[in-house]
């Protein structure tokens, strides 16, 4: 999926979209799916982090800026299931001790279940045009009030098998993973003040190491679980072990190490931009 203008005929990056315009001539901006050649540098990714500590005469800044290119994240992925014969919705996290304290999932705007809706819930296709005319770089969207609209779709825990409600949010970026988010508010700011504006289910799951109430905000510490079943009372680490196990168990997650590099987007012509053409 890409962002591009038609009338220039060029594709944008993210940063070049201002209130839902092209830097360039002003002009409004369309998302299409579009073939293209990449080079796959993901799949030298730890390679490439590993050899940033070996670089002579670097500085150290830049060191850092290339380790936070690739973005290594050690984790799980886990498979929410939601409408019988579709394929799982795939979330991954680096706090799997917190999965039972999710009490909602969130995609993006260009997720295939969001341009399904879109299709059929006019209400749905004016917030995904609304969404889609913000900026759209990481730094924006950490920054911009969060937005949401209940699909009035249901996913169904992958342990507790309880249904949870699928929202489309304006922070969940489709570059990054699989597009879509597991939402726990008691234990991540954005989710949490995504939860107290619609009103959605806070539940704690892990204990707190302060006088913070729940009430007072999320609970951000990696501390002992409670309110998690057969996982009350593991630190952490023995969490995502257990966590692991039984997920491995039921078939539905496992151990993942994510990146946030992306593969090369390769130009097919000597314009040096990608040709927004259908």
């Amino acid at each position: 999926m890409l962002i591009g203008i038609p009338v220039e005929e060029t594709v944008l990056a993210n940063e070049q979209v201002e209130d839902g315009k092209g830097w360039r001539s002003g002009a409004n901006i369309e998302r299409r799916k579009l073939k293209q050649w990449f080079l796959k540098i993901t799949d030298y990714a730890e390679e490439m982090l590993q050899e940033t500590d070996t670089l002579e005469g670097w500085p150290e800044r830049v060191r850092v800026m290339q380790k936070n290119w690739i973005g290594r994240s050690e984790g799980m992925e886990f498979d929410f299931n939601f409408k019988k014969g579709e394929p799982p919705i795939s979330v991954f996290t680096t706090r799997p001790d917190t999965i039972m304290g999710v009490t909602f999932l969130a995609i993006s705007g260009d997720h295939p279940i969001a341009l399904d809706l879109e299709k059929e819930n006019k209400t749905i296709k004016a917030f995904l045009k609304d969404i889609n005319s913000i900026k759209l770089s990481e730094a924006d969207l950490a920054k911009q009030e969060k937005l949401g609209i209940d699909t009035g779709l249901k996913a169904h825990h992958p342990f507790s098998k309880k249904e949870i409600p699928i929202w489309i949010a304006n922070f969940v970026l489709s570059g990054y993973g699989s597009g879509a988010l597991m939402g726990v508010p008691a234990h991540d700011e954005r989710d949490y003040e995504f939860a107290k504006k619609y009103g959605l289910e806070i539940k704690q799951v892990i204990k707190g190491t302060s006088n913070k109430t729940i009430e007072e905000g999320a609970i951000l510490e990696k501390n002992e679980l409670i309110n998690s079943n057969e996982f009350d009372g593991l630190s952490f680490d023995k969490a995502f072990e257990q966590i692991d196990k039984k997920a491995k168990k039921l078939k539905c997650g496992q151990k993942q190490i994510n990146y946030r590099l992306r593969d090369w987007g390769f130009r097919d012509n000597d314009t040096g931009v990608l040709l927004f053409q259908q």
